[in-house]
C-alpha cells in the first residue's frame, strides 16, 4: 500500500473565487494553468494557508513531491492545526522515504484529528519502515477499532504480523482484508507470501495465481509463484516464472538469484 496525497478540497469553504477556479482547473487536468494561478495567488496572499494547501495538491498531481513538502510546510506554519495539510505533508515525506519525519508529522495530525483512520494506517506504515512493529501494530488496531471493515488496515496489520513471524495471525488479518475488498491484489499477494512462509506452497500458489489474474505484470508475484513451483519440484515452471519476473523488472535481484539456484538444480551450470 502506498500512501496518497489527498485531493479532497471539501475543506475549502472559505476559498476565494480565484482558488475555486484553480481547483476546477486541477480537477480538469489543466495542471500548468492551475500551478500558474497557484503561484500568483501565493505571491499576492502569502499568509493564506489554503492557497499553499491547494498549491501543494496541484504539485502532487504533477508528481513534484519536494514542492508538496515545501508548500504543506508553509500551510501548517501559517495554520498549525491544518489537519489535511499535515496529512499531505506526511504522505509526501513518506513517499520520499523520510519515514521518521513522516511519522512525526502524522502524530501531529492525530493530535488534531485523533480518529482519522487514514492517518493511523499511514503512521503504522512509517513505523513499520522504521522497524517499530510494536507501535505499528498498535496504530493498525486503533484504525480497525474505528473502522473494522478497513481492508487496507487489515493488510498492513498482516504485514506487521508477518514481520514478527506470527504467520497464522497474519493470514487471518489478510483474509479479513480480502473479505472486505475482494479484488485487493496486494492483500491476495501478501496472503500467498504468508502461506509460502508457512511452508504451504500449494495453497500459496492458488493465491499468487489469483493475484496475477488481477495484475498480470506483478513481478513479485511471478517470482514467488516460481518459489512455490520450485518447492513442489516443478523446476521448469519455476524457471518460466523467474524469467517473466526478470523480464518485467530487469533489476529484480531476488528473481535473478532464484533463477540462478534453479539453473543449478537442473544441472545447467553453463549459465
Amino acid at each position: 500500500m502506498r500512501p496518497r496525497v489527498s485531493r479532497d478540497y471539501t475543506r475549502m469553504s472559505r476559498a476565494t473565487s480565484n482558488l475555486s477556479h484553480t481547483i476546477a482547473l486541477a480537477q480538469q487536468g489543466r495542471l500548468n494553468e492551475a500551478i500558474d494561478r497557484c503561484r500568483n495567488y501565493c505571491t499576492t496572499h502569502p499568509g493564506d494557508a489554503e492557497g499553499w494547501f491547494v498549491r501543494a495538491g496541484v504539485h502532487a498531481q504533477r508528481g513534484e513531491l519536494e514542492e508538496v513538502v515545501r508548500c504543506c510546510e508553509r500551510a501548517v506554519e501559517i495554520e498549525p492545526r491544518h489537519a489535511q495539510g499535515l496529512y499531505n505533508l506526511g504522505v509526501a515525506l513518506q513517499s520520499l522515504d523520510r519515514q521518521r519525519k513522516a511519522a512525526d508529522v502524522y502524530l501531529r495530525a492525530l493530535r488534531v484529528e485523533p480518529n482519522n483512520v487514514s492517518t493511523l494506517v499511514n503512521l503504522a506504515l512509517a513505523l513499520r519502515a522504521l522497524g517499530d512493529t510494536t507501535q505499528a501494530e498498535v496504530y493498525c488496531r486503533r484504525a480497525l477499532a474505528l473502522r473494522p471493515s478497513f481492508a487496507e488496515a487489515h493488510n498492513i496489520l498482516g504485514l506487521v504480523l508477518m514481520d514478527g513471524k506470527r504467520f497464522a495471525e497474519a493470514a487471518q488479518s489478510l483474509q479479513l482484508a480480502l473479505a472486505n475488498k475482494k479484488d485487493y491484489v496486494e492483500a491476495r499477494y501478501n496472503l500467498g507470501l504468508c502461506l509460502l512462509k508457512q511452508h504451504e506452497p500449494a495453497e500459496a500458489e492458488k493465491h499468487l495465481r489469483q493475484a496475477l489474474s488481477l495484475r498480470p505484470e506483478y513481478a513479485e508475484a511471478h517470482c514467488d509463484l516460481g518459489v512455490t513451483h520450485q518447492a513442489q519440484g516443478r523446476l521448469d515452471e519455476a524457471l518460466a516464472c523467474y524469467d517473466r519476473a526478470v523480464e518485467l523488472n530487469p533489476g529484480y535481484a531476488d528473481a535473478h538469484w532464484n533463477r540462478a539456484l534453479a539453473w543449478l538444480l537442473t544441472g545447467d551450470f553453463a549459465r
